[in-house]
C-alpha cells in the first residue's frame, strides 16, 4: 500500500523571464515564465534531486480535485532542491488571456496540495522595436500556513490543516480573509494494540528502610498451662495451743471466756467459771 508523505509547498513566485529551456514547438517568448518554490518534507528543509511535472487548471483544488486542466502537462526531471528552494522556467503558449489560472506540481509522482493561484497574464518584456518598458511591480506572495487539526469531522484520527492563499496586503502574514483554499492532510487509522512485551529482569534489592515506629500494644493472649509441680519444701516445726471454753451464769445470763488454764480460773476478775470444752490450734514455725 502507497503511503502519501506530507509534502508541504510553502510559497511559489512568478518571475517573467526572456529565455527558457528548448521547445519542439518554439514557443512565444512572452509565454516564458520561472516558477520559484520552497519544499518541507514534515515541516523540515530538503536537499536532493526531484522529477516535477506542472499542470494548469482553470479551478482551485479541493479534496476530490476539480477543474478542467488547460494546455499540456510540463515534465522536468531531475529538479535540484537546495536548503527547500528551487526554480524551474515554464511556458504554456497560448494559455494566458487574462483568466485565472491555478498550477498544479506533482513531485516523484505525487500531487502537492493545494494548487497555487496564477492571476497575472505574463508579458514580453520586449517589443519587435522601441525602447525597453519600466520593470513592472512585484506580483503578491503566495503563502502557505499549517496547523494541527483535531480529532474530528475534517481528519478521523487527526492531521493537518493547510490554508493558502495570497498576501494581498503584503505584509508578509496569511489573514483569515485572504486565504482562497483550506485542505486536510489526514493521519491514517491507528493500527490495533501490540502485544504486551517480555518482563523486564527484576531491579538490584533496595537499601533497607528506615524502622517504623512501635505499634499498639497488642491483646493480652491466652493463659498458658499449668507448670509442673515444684518440689516439697521443709516440714515447719509447729506446737499445740489449747484453749478452753468457760462459762458462769450470772444474772444478765451466761458469760464465756476462752483460757488456757485448765480450771477456767479467771485471775483478773477472781471469778470460777465451768469448763465446757476445748480447742487444739496447731502454731508452726
Amino acid at each position: 500500500m502507497k503511503k502519501n508523505l506530507p509534502w508541504i509547498l510553502l510559497c511559489a513566485a512568478l518571475t517573467i523571464c526572456p529565455g527558457g529551456p528548448a521547445w519542439s514547438q518554439d514557443p512565444d517568448p512572452s509565454q516564458f515564465f520561472t516558477y520559484q518554490g520552497e519544499l518541507k518534507l514534515r515541516g523540515q528543509p530538503v536537499n536532493g534531486s526531484f522529477d516535477l511535472t506542472f499542470a494548469l487548471f482553470d479551478a482551485p483544488q479541493n479534496n476530490s480535485g476539480g477543474g478542467n486542466q488547460v494546455g499540456e502537462t510540463i515534465a522536468i526531471n531531475g529538479v535540484e532542491v537546495v536548503d527547500s528552494r528551487f526554480s524551474v522556467d515554464l511556458a504554456f503558449p497560448g494559455i494566458f488571456d487574462g483568466k485565472s489560472y491555478w498550477l498544479e506540481i506533482t513531485l516523484n509522482g505525487e500531487v502537492l496540495r493545494p494548487r497555487h493561484p496564477i492571476k497575472a497574464v505574463p508579458l514580453a518584456l520586449y517589443a519587435l522595436d522601441g525602447n525597453q518598458g519600466p520593470p513592472g511591480e512585484d506580483g503578491l506572495t503566495s503563502l502557505m500556513v499549517t496547523s494541527p487539526e483535531p480529532e474530528g469531522t475534517n481528519c478521523a484520527a487527526g492531521g493537518v490543516r493547510v490554508d493558502s492563499g495570497l498576501d494581498a496586503d503584503r505584509n508578509g502574514s496569511l489573514d483569515s480573509g485572504e486565504v482562497d483554499n483550506t485542505l486536510y492532510i489526514c493521519d491514517g487509522e491507528r493500527g490495533p494494540q501490540g502485544e504486551t512485551g517480555l518482563t523486564g529482569p527484576a531491579g538490584p534489592q533496595g537499601e533497607t528502610g528506615p524502622t517504623g515506629p512501635t505499634g499498639p500494644q497488642g491483646e493480652t493472649g491466652a493463659t498458658g498451662p499449668i507448670g509442673p509441680q515444684g518440689p516439697e519444701g521443709p516440714m515447719p516445726t509447729c506446737t499445740t495451743l489449747r484453749l478452753y471454753r468457760c462459762t458462769r451464769m450470772t444474772s444478765e445470763g451466761p458469760v464465756h471466756l476462752m483460757s488456757r488454764q485448765l480450771d477456767c480460773e479467771n485471775s483478773t476478775s477472781g471469778y470460777t467459771y465451768t469448763r465446757e470444752w476445748w480447742v487444739d490450734i496447731p502454731q508452726c514455725k
